[in-house]
């Protein structure tokens, strides 16, 4: 059972063609295919709420913000949100 992109390469770390062509429909297989494989350095932890990748406190209140906004609009709908959000980032206990 395949579990990570590793397990799609080879020993000698190229696409294992025949197994891609086996596993996907051809469609995906050729997609994966014109993939370039790795870089030259080690993998990395990425934040993928930033395209950089860098997680930054801010970056994490703008996430917890937005699922605020959702659970907002989900919950209870309001003539005025203005409070709300105000009411959200005391509640998380971010800086004035």
């Amino acid at each position: 059972m395949m579990s990570t992109v590793s397990d799609l390469l080879t020993d000698s770390g190229i696409w294992n063609v025949e197994l891609i062509k086996n596993c996907f429909l051809h469609i995906d297989a050729e997609a994966i295919l014109r993939q370039p494989i790795g870089r030259a350095g080690q993998d990395f932890w990425a934040w993928d709420q930033k395209k950089t990748g860098v997680y930054s406190v801010r970056s994490a209140y703008g996430l917890l913000y937005m699922k605020r906004v959702e659970g907002a609009h989900d919950q209870q709908p309001s003539s005025s949100s203005c409070g709300f959000f105000l009411e959200s980032f005391v509640e998380a206990g971010s800086p004035p």
